[in-house]
């Protein structure tokens, strides 16, 4: 039977109709766009030959996939795609290296990607492997079948720089493990599931915001449907739920305490790391099957099939999850109902077992797997203005007064239909936002202050018709003031782990100019898989602050802080760029303002700027120093140097920075110092005598820089503190 084009449309007149009987609502569709196409030969065996791994974006504009077929050696291959649809095979699989890749590659931390193979490798039960963008693997890992085989799930690559993976067979009882490996081949199972703690985990796991494994077993557990479970990373395994029905791919987390799935009946649930399980409801129907004469049933030629979900949901730059099933790209907000936003025009090219790829710009790539000797295997994109812009935009702005009260902050999250929340900081307080651009990406907002402080208008503007999605503009109006701020979309989890994800510890220094205090400031920083920062510390004259933000997409961050204590006395901010340098890893010019006061150290005030240098801090292992210094005593030396202008070093003792972290100093030292290393954070504080009187100091560690820098406080005034390695 030949199918026309007018019974097609039939066909899909018919699918939407159906929709409203699915719970499902059809909404403005994304556009759908074929970028690329890889045949299937007719000699192909089985419906689902291809690319069942998914895409991963590089960010810069490069997609990498696998092939579970083809190649050079007919056994699978990795692929490099640029969003043109150029296609260039970087490696193909032999057997010994691999065979057969089916899971969606991890782009890592370090630039390389990471992912699986089913077969293949030393023992012909799957691999590990680590490849870079030109093409060159290296196999970490072979299944032997005792510790494994045949992994289905995605890599994991968690905040301690270990790789965590599943297997869908293999291990103590065959039914599949949970393994650790290392990016040096140190490998570990974790935990061999058995039949009532679920088995043939299907998907990966993801890490939790308490860094522990959270994941899905296809099988088993007491209904036989699968579980849910976690592990902690010290190898402690509990079943969060029995599941009812087989739990589809791995779980997906968008940030808090919660996850969301979804199972192969088309139900869609989210449940807490304590186990609380939430049923959000149903996608549809699992099966429906459309005849080529438009009669919907098993009558007729059929031309395509409908079934519940077929791969892990993917969290949206808006926060909303995305799914597909056997033809459609479903969409929830939050839960049901579904909106169907695509439907793969393509009937025989079902989307596959793999996820969908969120890129820089919001839209969504996938691929399908086509019919032996009729159709492609292709590579799709879903692309939508609205959805390229949705997400959470930062950015600080200031007039050229250099004035306390004409600075501030702006923190909004925009959604795909225009929507935002968010909030404004200026002159030291902070005030909701919320509202919806109108079509043209247009908004003016007042905000009432209260009593007589004039409000503050707002003008936002987004460009939605240009490439440059990426940016929120427009400007802050309080009086006879404008400040114009420029808003750059911030990382989300969808984009993995940032690379600067973790502590950071920094030293804010003065120019030594008379006047002005001598200490160096610190900050310690904490930066989420989800590039939320949370930055606090003190100032060079000891005043205290604190400061919340988001990374942008290129690394860097704004942060403004007022500075407050009963009334307003004065900001702060800055814009922090990561850049990798001999000594740091973080670097800027830090503004800050201190308006005269009558009491208080420099009640004159001042305006000026801070060399801002950081560093990344890990918490050191059990015998290991925070600062990499000599294995010898008197391997450091306490410094205390004079107020500026001239800035000369007062006293230098000398002390041992043992394995333990504690701090002895030489028996002899006239100023007899006492230092204390918190290992957590990387601050350091204590006291030494000044003229014969003990003074506190307190500062922060630099491991890249190898030193600690600090305040020592002085009646009247600070002076600088600074530990270095005595070489």
């Amino acid at each position: 039977m030949v199918t026309t084009m007018s019974s097609l449309r039939r066909n899909l007149i018919l699918l939407l109709s159906l929709a409203s009987l699915w719970n499902i609502r059809t909404v403005s569709a994304l556009d759908y766009r074929v970028v690329g196409k890889f045949p299937v030969p007719p000699d192909v065996t089985g419906l689902t030959q291809g690319m069942d791994g998914g895409l991963v974006t590089d960010g810069s504009g490069n997609f990498y996939g696998v092939h579970r077929k083809f190649g050079e050696n007919g056994k699978g291959f990795v692929f490099r795609m640029t969003e043109d649809g150029t296609v260039s095979i970087i490696h193909s699989f032999a057997g010994p290296d691999g065979e057969d890749p089916r899971t969606q590659l991890t782009a890592g931390r370090d630039g390389c990607l990471y992912g699986t193979t089913y077969a293949g490798g030393a023992f012909g039960s799957g691999t590990v492997f680590k490849i870079r963008s030109d093409g060159a693997l290296t196999t970490l890992w072979s299944f032997s079948g005792t510790n494994g085989a045949g992994p289905l799930g995605r890599i994991l690559e968690h905040s301690d720089g270990h790789l965590y993976g599943t297997t869908w067979d293999g291990g103590d009882a065959g039914l599949g493990t949970v393994f650790r490996l290392t990016k040096t081949g140190n490998f570990l199972v974790m935990y061999n599931f058995t039949e009532l703690t679920g088995s043939h985990p299907r998907g990966g796991v993801v890490e939790g915001p308490d860094r522990a494994l959270y994941g899905t077993a296809n099988m088993g557990g007491t209904k036989g449907k699968g579980v849910l479970y976690k592990l902690t990373t010290t190898g402690d395994f509990k079943v969060l739920r029995h599941m009812e029905g087989n739990p589809v791919g791995e779980l997906s987390h968008s940030g808090g305490v919660s996850f969301t799935g979804a199972d192969e009946r088309s139900r869609v649930f989210k449940i807490t790391s304590t186990g609380k399980y939430t049923e959000l409801g149903d996608a549809g129907v699992s099966s429906v099957v459309i005849g080529g004469d438009g009669s919907a049933g098993l009558g007729g030629s059929p031309i395509f099939a409908d079934f519940g979900f077929s791969a892990s949901l993917t969290c949206g730059i808006d926060g909303s999850y995305f799914g597909t099933t056997g033809f459609r790209v479903l969409r929830a907000a939050g839960g049901p109902p579904f909106q169907t936003v695509a439907v793969i025009p393509s009937f025989r090219a079902w989307p596959n077992s793999a996820p969908l790829c969120v890129d820089d710009a919001g839209n969504l790539w996938g691929t399908t797997n086509g019919q032996p000797g009729v159709d492609f295997a292709t590579v799709f994109v879903l692309t939508s203005g609205r959805q390229a812009a949705a997400g959470n935009y930062v950015a600080r702005f200031h007039d050229n007064s250099d004035s306390h009260a004409s600075s501030g902050l702006i923190d909004l999250k925009l959604s795909i239909s225009g929507t935002f929340t968010g909030k404004i900081r200026f002159a030291g307080s902070s005030h909701v936002l919320s509202g919806r651009l109108d079509e043209l990406g247009d908004l003016k907002l007042t905000v009432s202050r209260g009593g007589a402080l004039p409000p503050i208008l707002l003008s936002l503007h987004l460009n939605i018709e240009d490439d440059i999605v990426n940016r929120l503009t427009g400007d802050v109006r309080v009086g006879a003031g404008v400040f114009p701020f420029d808003a750059r979309r911030c990382r989300t989890y969808w984009q993995g782990p940032p690379s600067q994800l973790g502590r950071l510890t920094a030293r804010l220094t003065p120019p030594q100019t008379a006047g002005l205090p001598g200490g160096h400031g610190y900050a310690a920083a904490k930066i989420t898989k989800g590039g939320s920062v949370s930055i606090a510390g003190k100032l060079p004259d000891l005043t205290p602050f604190t400061a919340g933000s988001r990374l942008n997409r290129d690394g860097s961050f704004p942060i403004y802080a007022p500075l407050c204590a009963g009334k307003l006395r004065g900001s702060l901010r800055a814009d922090i760029v990561f850049d990798d340098q001999e000594e740091s890893d973080a670097n800027a010019t830090v503004r800050w303002d201190k308006p005269q006061q009558t009491a208080g150290r420099y009640p004159a005030g001042f305006t000026t700027n801070l060399d801002f240098s950081g560093s990344k801090y890990t918490s050191p292992s059990l015998g290991v120093r925070v600062l990499d210094w000599a294995d010898a005593s008197s391997n450091g030396n306490l410094q205390l140097f004079g107020p500026p202008p001239d800035r000369i070093m007062v006293s230098s003792t000398t002390f041992t920075l043992q394995f333990n972290n504690t701090a002895v100093p030489t028996p002899e030292s006239a100023t007899r110092p006492i230092i204390v290393f918190s290992k957590r954070d990387g601050i350091f504080s204590g006291s030494l005598l000044v003229d014969s009187r003990r003074a506190p100091f307190r500062g922060v560690i630099l491991q890249k820089a190898r030193a600690g820098f600090g305040i020592c406080s002085i009646p009247g005034r600070t002076q600088a503190i600074e530990l270095t390695p005595n070489e």
